[in-house]
């Protein structure tokens, strides 16, 4: 359903792109997999072969790799905002990208930090009293 609600989206749909969505849907809903890919063999976008004995999609570990990722900032153990950092940022570069975050400072500006949590990657916390 994501990749659905994503691709109505776009302009043009690549006939490569929606061959290999129909190879991953096969086993789950195969009657409708072999309609579809049926109407892509008609339009001339495919091969005319079965669906079942055409090649499995070929996975690329490339394409997993994140560039940036999200990390929840707590105050005082509440979810305050979401940052984005880079994925491989350091706990120090993600504790002074939220404290820069004009969310996070309505509730630790004229407080004294108690203690600073960071779990890269996963989290950052501010303990303040």
């Amino acid at each position: 359903m994501m990749f659905i609600n994503e691709a109505i989206t776009w302009q043009t749909k690549p006939a490569s792109v929606l061959a290999d969505f129909l190879r991953l849907l096969q086993p789950l809903a195969p009657h409708l997999a072999e309609e579809l890919w049926s109407r892509l063999v008609a339009a001339g976008l495919e091969k005319p072969a079965n669906l079942s004995y055409s090649p499995w999609p070929k996975f690329d570990p490339a394409l997993l790799a994140e560039d940036t990722i999200e990390i929840p900032v707590q105050v005082n153990g509440k979810l305050r905002d979401v940052i984005t950092v880079a994925a491989n940022a350091s706990p120090q570069e993600l504790e002074a990208v939220a404290k820069g975050s004009e969310k996070v400072m309505q509730f630790i500006n004229g407080k004294v930090i108690r203690k600073v949590i960071v779990v890269p990657r996963k989290l950052v916390n501010f303990v303040v009293g």
